[in-house]
């Protein structure tokens, strides 16, 4: 767009393009989105409104937890329904300037990320185009809003190989995307130090690297992906660190994936060496409290050797407090 027009025309388009975007009727916010979702299932069926959780889920806090929200069920077959909508075709040609332009000097990506997070048919819009696109995730990660999604979506990236030479290609790809994740984590160690990256997204991308790291198809770039981000963590200021395990355990309590918050945290602790420096009572009453109340249970799958150990450490420092009077 910007070879067509003068720098005067050009500088008003993405002026009234940005201010009909951010228009309130444009496109849905998250409680409105989830409400659209919503709606044409409680009309048929009024009586289950009453569950209405079960059948759409409460909007989760971070970027990267919303991405998995809308990827799923109701939610997902919703936002095709915004696809042929103004908002997403005016976020199509920004996409388009941003990919192909030369520079920046409208600051356009970094105003334009800060504000697809708070729209879900747009971020998850962008997430799709970053498929077809991935020079977009460089726009991604200089902007804090959005740098930990765009860490996550690196660290998961999944190859379409062909059938000739395999292995090789398998091996090829797998080393570049750790080279990109590398790369992408000292961006996000630049906003770290900055402090423009808030705590619940960070615990949010260290928990989903932990995940890929010990599922069931885990493999050794993620358990590279998950040391780079630990070390990058563990590098800047302490205080950080223990504000991401604050979040995981906070995380825990509240997910539905409980065991691996849990893990994760323990893990970052062990591995970063801070256990000494944090109050055990939180994490060790939420696995007493919580998690055993549940019927989950840590054992060596859940666990690695140094997080098994640091948990009976922080066991053992907070005995006292935990156990009833006798």
């Amino acid at each position: 767009m910007s070879e067509f027009l003068d720098a005067v025309c050009f500088d008003e388009f993405i002026d009234v393009a940005m201010n009909v975007l951010e228009a309130p009727f444009t496109t849905p916010t998250w409680e409105e989105f989830r409400a659209a979702a919503l709606a044409p299932i409680i009309l048929l069926y009024p009586h289950r409104e009453v569950s209405a959780e079960k059948i759409v889920p409460a909007i989760p806090a971070t970027t990267i937890d919303r991405i998995q929200w809308i990827s799923n069920g109701v939610a997902e077959h919703t936002f095709h329904e915004y696809l042929d909508t103004r908002g997403s075709s005016l976020l199509s040609v920004l996409l388009n300037e941003i990919q192909y332009a030369n520079r920046d000097a409208r600051n356009l990506a970094q105003r334009l990320m800060a504000f697809v997070i708070e729209r879900p048919a747009l971020l998850h819009q962008l997430v799709f185009r970053i498929r077809q696109a991935p020079v977009l995730l460089a726009d991604m990660l200089m902007a804090p809003s959005t740098c930990a999604l765009a860490c996550s979506l690196i660290a998961s990236w999944e190859y379409n190989a062909g059938g000739w030479n395999r292995d090789f290609q398998a091996r090829a790809d797998h080393t570049t995307e750790l080279l990109a994740f590398e790369d992408a984590v000292a961006v996000l160690g630049s906003h770290l130090d900055a402090g423009t990256v808030p705590a619940n997204e960070l615990a949010a991308l260290y928990q989903h690297i932990y995940q890929l790291a010990s599922g069931p198809r885990h493999s050794s770039r993620h358990y590279a992906a998950l040391s780079l981000l630990r070390q990058e963590l563990t590098a800047s200021v302490a205080s950080d660190q223990f504000t991401v395990v604050a979040a995981l355990i906070g995380s825990a309590r509240v997910s539905k994936n409980k065991m691996t918050a849990f893990c994760a945290a323990l893990d970052l602790v062990s591995e970063s060496g801070g256990a000494d420096r944090i109050e055990p009572p939180e994490i060790v009453s939420l696995y007493l409290d919580l998690l055993l109340q549940q019927g989950e249970r840590v054992g060596p799958r859940q666990l690695e050797m140094n997080s098994a150990q640091c948990f009976v450490s922080l066991a053992l420092r907070c005995e006292e407090t935990l156990l009833p009077d006798s």
